[in-house]
C-alpha cells in the first residue's frame, strides 16, 4: 500500500513591506473608491416596489432617468421561472438625484401600479439551515396506529 505525502511550501503571501504603492496592492479602483468615500457625492441605491410583473430593466432605467443619472437598474427574478419577485433596485449617481427620485417617486402609478421607492437598505446575513423543516432528524416512524 502506498502512503501518499504533503509537502508544505512556505507561502509568500500575506506580508508587505510599508513602502509599497497603494496601486500595486489595490489597484487604481482601490485608490479611486478611496477617494469617492472620502469627500465625493457616492451613488445612491434605492429600493422599488410594488412592480407590475411586465416591467422590464428597462422601463425602470427610463423612467428614474426622467430624474436624474441613472448607474444601474436591477429587477429580481424568481430563479425558478425566470418572472419578476415584483421589485427591484435602481443606483442613482448622487444622493441629490436619489432623495428627489424618491420625493417625485414614491407612491405614484408606474404601468398600473403605484409603486414604492425608498433608500435601499444594506443586506443583511441571511445565514440559516433553509428548508425551513426544523431539527426532527431522522424518519419519524408512523405513530398513533396500531395494527393488530
Amino acid at each position: 500500500m502506498r502512503t501518499r505525502r504533503r509537502v508544505r511550501t512556505p507561502s509568500s503571501g500575506g506580508r508587505r513591506d510599508r513602502g509599497e504603492d497603494v496601486n500595486e496592492l489595490y489597484g487604481k479602483d482601490r485608490q479611486r473608491e478611496i477617494k469617492i468615500t472620502q469627500g465625493g457625492s457616492m451613488a445612491k441605491k434605492l429600493y422599488v416596489g410594488n412592480l407590475s410583473y411586465n416591467t422590464h430593466e428597462e422601463d425602470l432605467r427610463d423612467a428614474f432617468s426622467k430624474i436624474g443619472e441613472v448607474l444601474s437598474a436591477t429587477l429580481i427574478v424568481d430563479q425558478t421561472n425566470g418572472r419578476s419577485k415584483g421589485f427591484g433596485f435602481v443606483e442613482m449617481a448622487s444622493d441629490e438625484d436619489a432623495a428627489k427620485a424618491i420625493s417625485s417617486m414614491n407612491g405614484t402609478a408606474f404601468m398600473d401600479r403605484t409603486i414604492t421607492v425608498s433608500e435601499a437598505r444594506p443586506k443583511t446575513d441571511r445565514s440559516g439551515s433553509g428548508g425551513g423543516r426544523g431539527s426532527r432528524g431522522g424518519y419519524g416512524g408512523g405513530g398513533g396506529r396500531s395494527w393488530r
